[in-house]
């Protein structure tokens, strides 16, 4: 089991596809490099593996923990807040509502998500 598993990311800025089905899996004790020229989405997906980000498609996965996924109606769906809260402290992710933005699992909490 990976210890992260990003499968099949999408992330758009408006008509800018920045992320397409990117898929990285990481296994306990694994070293991984995310290289590229300036602009290419690096910075984007690291910040979509620790949350800091919402992902538009795929799924996000921690030690076989689902953080997000995609619905049959082509939504991503976080899990709650407290999940998410949880999953975060366990891996040292920041927490986003520390760096100015809603928590992805905030809508969940209010009844928007599952």
């Amino acid at each position: 089991m990976a210890l992260l598993e990003l499968n099949n990311i999408r992330k758009t800025f408006d008509d800018l596809t920045v992320l397409k089905d990117i898929t990285v899996h990481v296994e306990k004790g694994e070293i991984l490099s995310i290289i590229g020229p300036s602009g290419s989405g690096k910075s984007t997906l690291l910040r979509c593996a620790t949350m800091l980000e919402t992902i538009d498609r795929g799924e996000l996965i921690y030690n076989g923990e689902k953080a997000a996924s995609t619905d049959a109606d082509g939504m991503v769906r976080y899990t709650s807040a407290a999940d998410l809260k949880r999953l975060s402290s366990l891996y040292g992710l920041g927490a986003p509502e520390h760096h100015g933005r809603p928590h992805p699992g905030a809508e969940a909490e209010k009844g928007g998500g599952a």
